[in-house]
């Protein structure tokens, strides 16, 4: 089960953000520490997929701990380490985003409103007695919109061209 989770949950997230890394390529990373390489697969696209595999590690060391922003801002920092946007002073990895941002045409939250919103989220979260699975879909949903960290889709890479 381990082994099917690291596989299929770092393929479908990073496939989400872009990647071109097949499932089967992802498979290979995982369980060889090698890839086959295609054409025109980005050097960040292999990073992120092994540290993603280091970032469900940790979300299994954490699982039994309340959630927290120190939590949630080491696992940003787990999946973009060493990647390229790393590079970048304004990105911000580990921490929360410096920039505004769109995801998939729609405003997220201004990086000023950020970090209150997060806690609210979490406070919420935490008085539940008993969490649903509905509570896990409203909670991702309402994490989305909010979109702390400066990464995640074409939109924010045209606007680092830019920048």
């Amino acid at each position: 089960m381990y082994h099917e989770l690291q596989v299929r949950m770092t393929y479908n997230s990073n496939h989400i953000e872009g990647s071109k890394l097949s499932e089967d390529q992802t498979r290979l990373i995982f369980e060889t520490n090698t890839i086959d390489i295609g054409e025109g697969i980005p050097v960040d696209d292999i990073i992120e997929t092994v540290n993603h595999f280091r970032a469900i590690d940790f979300c299994i060391d954490v699982a039994e701990e309340p959630l927290t922003e120190d939590i949630i801002k080491e696992l940003h920092r787990i999946l973009k380490q060493s990647t390229k946007d790393s590079t970048l002073a304004w990105f911000a990895v580990g921490d929360y985003k410096k920039r505004a941002n769109m995801v998939g045409g729609h405003e997220t939250v201004k990086p000023k409103e950020v970090a209150p919103r997060i806690k609210v989220l979490l406070s919420e979260y935490e008085a539940k007695t008993a969490v649903t699975i509905n509570d896990i879909i409203c909670f991702h949903y309402a994490f989305e919109r909010i979109h702390p960290f400066q990464d995640g889709n074409v939109t924010q890479r045209h606007q680092q061209k830019a920048a």
